[in-house]
């Protein structure tokens, strides 16, 4: 008799095979047939089924089944079905061409700003990493406690102080000094008529070689700055001085009385350095034409020691400032140390006489702020997009999950697409960097460049990566845990556990960053044109500044004849002379005694008699310094601050008081007494980051080192011409340069004028980015709502109705985003604008302006959409439906 199994039975040995977790289908209709044959076979040699069931499953061994069909699935879904989706994705891109277009665009705006910020930034912060441990390499700085309360911070020290640190604290390793006098030198070729002014020469000691980490090429970098009269140049200044001959063991000439003999050739210095120099002079020639080395009180040094590992600032800047006290006494109290290593000088040194213009990390950090905002920016809009077009790829889910994909493919298959998109985006924003980073290089006055470092290397590949996921990630998820039931019926909840709409979370994100940038770029844009339009107090229009570098070329006697060819051209107003310029010079400070008062240091600036008319500077009280008075040549003009500093109660008390400093010439110290003659309105003779401090001026015509020539004419062309004829008529052998001092202003604000173009950059780059997004999602807002917004129209509403309809939501979002970026966008530019002693103030206006702008951006772009919609026939819409 032959024994088949009944239906129950069959339904007994797949209930067994599900026991054991196995749930691929093929393979439980594969093992229930297999299975139920076996049985069949054993309870016809008369076992029953039971003793079969037992028997077949115990040499089936179904653990081993399990294995396989994870192998199984495995192989089918993620060799087959992973290469598939990646083909879907590619599908979907170009099944909703419009948006693929506006994400492309959007990620690749955001990564070009992402990667030109990058570069620009951790170029900024490499600066002097290259140095042999950088962060033991601590620069000296001072801060000068007046008797008036002012406090003096520069990066000016002592040279005293160096070769004591060394001596006297045992952490302090090794010590080089560095000095750079405010002015180019003249340099000539021994037994040669040839000079060349150098704007970028420095004097250090001998251990500048072991201490920084500059390579010399030719020279031992033991003995090259060891002697007095010694120099090392770079390598483009030996080819400049003398061809492809080497340079060792030739004699170059300075200032016309120093022989200097050149004892190495040092690489040319790397673009990422706070310091630089053409030629490196030895320290120790100083003491033949420098009568000051020896005063503790006379600050006009760098100071870079080296410490052991071991050291903590605070306690080591106390063992510093001791030695001071020991040296100083009681005038030591005055000064305060501070220490900041090499490699942080370049992007948080902004002290006063710093070697050259250094960035700052205030600066910095807002510029990657603004450019994290811009990239989340057009991140969050692939995601907004992404978003609304799920709501028409739900039932394709749910087909995708029908035919047997589970959550992890269909999570594989949205990372997939985002991944296409993000890589396009990445790549097309390699181009776009390529070609902007030379006008980028320009703007912030650094070296961009495009290079796959390993930092690069790692950057791009995170941002890929992390953008990929956070763009694609969402809907991923959403998608893999909707139910195939769910997904067909096209039901799909955006909603998060809390029940917060991601998507209008999104968008008001969009709309709060839209906000927070303009009104920004706003602020930005009023504090720099604040900048450069405030008052100074001095008129510096139509004014050439010609500079006397060395005056054994230029000889201060022929001052007067000069000035006086210079008035009788047509286009020329008036002449003055003076030890400095007025804007972006180094400032010079002396201890000045005002009879019973205290003494005081204050700025210092030697002028002539026709100064204050050159400039236009107002006298409040007594008069201007003049030709017709014999003595006026050791009188003085005061500012209004340096009154309020002396403690004088107002600008009329002043005039009389006999002052006194101590002046310096070739011969040694000497002691200069005049009056006060004159009180002149304060003007801004440093940068406006610094309060307006208190001046002295007086004549000194030994100081003289720039000539300013105040035009009456626009044609500087001609004007130039005649200026320089009229020069080289007196001075055959002293060049001329010269520079307008508003083109010199410019310079001096080149940080802020970058910003401010920065900034209106990257707004106008959201504002797009914003834009193209919000006409994605309206777009796709509408063509779901077709069947809404055509029976609204049959019932009588208006387009207007119907935009209003759409705007509302968008309004309601605007007014939450402002809400955020508004009080954010005044805490952080508040602090930026803090670092400057005159400042623009911020208003409700930029506020106002900005949520003025967004709406009126969403209102245009939201109702060219609507408009298209609202005008679609209405049997296209329910033939479609």
């Amino acid at each position: 008799m032959y024994y088949s199994l009944t239906k129950k039975q069959v339904q007994r040995i797949e209930k067994m095979i599900l026991d054991q977790r196995i749930h691929y289908q093929p393979f439980i209709d594969e093992m229930v047939d297999h299975l139920s044959v076996k049985v069949e076979g054993l309870m016809n040699e008369g076992h029953s089924f039971d003793e079969s069931l037992k028997i077949v499953l115990s040499k089936a061994q179904l653990q081993e089944v399990k294995k396989l069909e994870y192998t199984t699935k495995r192989h089918l879904n993620f060799n087959y079905m992973l290469k598939n989706y990646f083909k879907l994705a590619y599908r979907a891109l170009k099944k909703y061409p419009g948006t693929s277009f506006i994400n492309l665009v959007g990620l690749s705006l955001g990564f070009t700003v992402a990667i030109l910020t990058f570069l620009y930034v951790s170029n900024e912060y490499s600066y002097d990493n290259f140095h042999h441990d950088p962060d033991n390499i601590q620069r000296v700085a001072t801060s000068i406690q007046f008797d008036n309360g002012d406090l003096y911070e520069t990066a000016f020290s002592g040279a005293p102080w160096g070769p004591a640190f060394v001596s006297d604290v045992p952490e302090v390793e090794e010590m080089c000094r560095l000095m750079k006098y405010r002015l180019p030198v003249m340099m000539g070729i021994s037994n040669m008529d040839v000079k060349f002014y150098e704007k970028n020469m420095i004097w250090a000691d001998s251990t500048f070689f072991s201490l920084f980490n500059y390579k010399l090429i030719e020279g031992d970098p033991k003995s090259a700055l060891g002697m007095s009269n010694q120099v090392v140049v770079t390598e483009s200044t030996a080819k400049r001085y003398f061809g492809d001959e080497s340079p060792l063991g030739k004699v170059i000439t300075y200032e016309n009385n120093q022989e200097l003999l050149i004892t190495g050739v040092i690489e040319d210095f790397p673009e990422n350095t706070h310091f630089n120099a053409d030629l490196i002079g030895s320290f120790a020639t100083l003491p033949k034409f420098w009568r000051i080395l020896d005063r503790w009180g006379v600050v006009y040094y760098y100071t870079y020691l080296r410490m052991n590992n071991s050291v903590q600032e605070a306690e080591i800047i106390d063992k510093l400032e001791d030695v001071l006290s020991a040296n100083m006494g009681e005038d030591a109290s005055d000064y305060t140390l501070s220490l900041k290593a090499i490699n942080d000088i370049h992007t948080s040194g902004n002290l006063e006489n710093e070697l050259t213009n250094n960035s700052s990390t205030r600066y910095l950090n807002l510029v990657v702020l603004i450019a994290l905002v811009v990239l989340a920016a057009s991140v969050i809009n692939y995601i907004n997009l992404a978003t609304a077009r799920s709501l028409k790829r739900v039932k394709e889910v749910g087909i995708t999950k029908v035919m047997g994909s589970g959550k992890i493919l269909v999570i594989t298959k949205f990372i997939a697409e985002a991944f296409i998109v993000t890589s396009l985006a990445f790549f097309l924003s390699l181009i776009a960097t390529g070609l902007l980073a030379n006008g980028v290089s320009q703007l912030f006055d650094a070296t961009i460049r495009l290079r796959w470092s390993p930092g690069i290397v790692l950057f791009s590949f995170v941002l890929i990566l992390v953008c990929t996921f956070l763009s694609g990630g969402y809907m991923a998820m959403k998608m893999s845990g909707i139910s195939p039931l769910k997904a067909l019926n096209g039901q799909l909840n955006l909603k998060t556990g809390r029940g917060v709409d991601l998507k209008k979370v999104l968008v008001t994100f969009q709309f709060m960053s839209c906000i927070g940038l303009i009104a920004a770029n706003l602020i930005i844009q009023k504090q720099v044109k604040f900048l450069f339009t405030r008052e100074l107090g001095y008129d510096k229009s139509h004014v050439v500044s010609i500079p006397v570098y060395s005056t054994q070329l230029v000889p201060i006697d022929k001052f007067p004849v000069l000035k006086n060819d210079f008035t009788e051209l047509a286009s020329v107003k008036d002449v003055a002379i003076s030890s400095h310029n007025l804007i972006g010079d180094q400032p010079y400070n002396a201890a000045y005694a005002v009879d019973r008062y205290d003494t005081l240091i204050m700025g210092r600036l030697h002028v002539d008699h026709d100064f204050v008319d050159v400039f236009d500077i107002d006298v409040l009280a007594g008069r201007n310094l003049l030709k017709t008075v014999t003595n006026d040549t050791s009188n003085f003009l005061i500012n209004e601050s340096a009154v309020k500093a002396i403690g004088i109660k107002s600008p009329e008390e002043a005039i009389g008081h006999t002052m006194s400093y101590t002046a310096q010439n070739r011969n040694g110290s000497y002691r200069r007494t005049g009056t006060i003659v004159g009180v002149v309105k304060d003007f801004n003779f440093r940068s406006l980051h610094s309060d307006i401090g208190p001046i002295v001026m007086d004549i000194q015509p030994s100081r003289t080192h720039f000539i300013n020539v105040k035009l009456s004419t626009n044609d500087y062309t001609n004007t130039i011409d005649q200026l320089r004829t009229k020069w080289n008529d007196i001075f055959q052998h002293g060049p001329f340069e010269y520079v307008f001092l508003e083109d010199k202003f410019d310079t001096a604000y080149k940080f802020e004028s970058s910003l401010k173009q920065l900034s209106f950059w990257f707004v106008t780059i959201s504002v797009v980015i914003a834009i193209l997004g919000l006409i994605g999602l309206t777009h796709f807002d509408t063509s779901i709502r077709l069947k809404e917004i055509s029976i609204r129209k049959v019932l009588g509403s208006s387009t207007t109705a119907l935009l209003i309809l759409f705007w509302k939501d968008y309004i309601k979002m605007i007014a939450i985003g402002a809400l955020i970026a508004l009080p954010a966008v005044w805490y952080i530019l508040n602090k930026w604008l803090s670092g400057y002693a005159f400042r623009a103030e911020m208003s409700f206006l930029q506020f106002g302006y900005s949520i003025s702008l967004t709406v009126v951006l969403v209102t245009v772009s939201t109702a060219i959409i609507i408009f298209r919609a609202s005008n679609t026939k209405l049997t296209e819409i329910l033939r479609n439906e």
